[in-house]
């Protein structure tokens, strides 16, 4: 079996900011593979282009198929907890993989929470009994960013609906999140973002107890982040 990253036994190091070149390779949401388009006509037993769907339409002859597409970002939320669309985290999480030089080929489940909800999770995960702002769970141990403790865990991460393999889960308090873009001054979304790519971050074995930890992270986020135009 391959390595779960492609890193194998090389220490990380971040990378340079992506080259003019780089950046035209790169697009912005290429990795959403298409499975059906809403502006094609599909005639019987017609297949579609892309090497990843394994789609064959036997009776749609005239009939317009909604698009449809893997995603990458599963969301969720508490009852009363308002929403944010999936594409949004996506399309961050596309960003991080390709500063990271990680190929494009993991999900990650999202659950927008209550203050109550993310306190008892934080009590009874780390037993720190208080509210946050974000907690990340990894699917697998690392023993030092994109280095899994077991080379071989990552097989079992596959999700065999969506061919992608399963990072973890990552728990946002949206209230928290709200209360701190008016501190800090700047939009939601740019609050929810930093949020997510840090919890992003974690699921992939970064950690910022040292100083070092600290600043790599703190780079990564805001690279990501400018990629989108989310700067401070």
């Amino acid at each position: 079996m391959k390595e779960f990253f492609t890193e194998g036994e090389e220490d990380f190091q971040l990378p340079e900011h992506p080259s003019a070149g780089d950046k035209e390779e790169f697009i912005p949401g290429a990795g959403r593979e298409y499975f059906m388009s809403g502006d094609l006509m599909l005639s019987p037993g017609e297949h579609l282009l892309n090497d990843d769907a394994d789609v064959k339409l036997t009776d749609c002859v005239g009939i317009k198929l909604p698009a449809l597409r893997k995603k990458r970002v599963y969301v969720t939320c508490e009852p009363g907890i308002h929403n944010m669309r999936s594409d949004f985290f996506d399309e961050l999480l596309q960003h991080t993989l390709h500063v990271l030089r990680v190929p494009n080929k993991y999900r990650v489940d999202v659950e927008l929470v209550s203050k109550a909800t993310i306190r008892q999770y934080n009590r009874e995960k780390r037993g720190v009994d208080k509210v946050t702002d974000v907690l990340s769970f990894p699917s697998i141990d690392y023993i030092r960013p994109l280095k899994p403790r077991d080379p071989q865990a990552g097989k079992f991460l596959l999700d065999e609906f969506s061919g992608l393999y399963q990072l973890g889960e990552i728990l946002i308090c949206r209230s928290v999140c709200a209360a701190q873009s008016q501190e800090y001054g700047h939009s939601m979304e740019r609050e929810m973002g930093y949020l997510f790519v840090h919890g992003v971050l974690h699921i992939l074995g970064f950690d910022h107890v040292t100083e070092d930890g600290y600043r790599m992270m703190r780079d990564i986020e805001e690279k990501v982040l400018a990629m989108v135009g989310l700067k401070r």
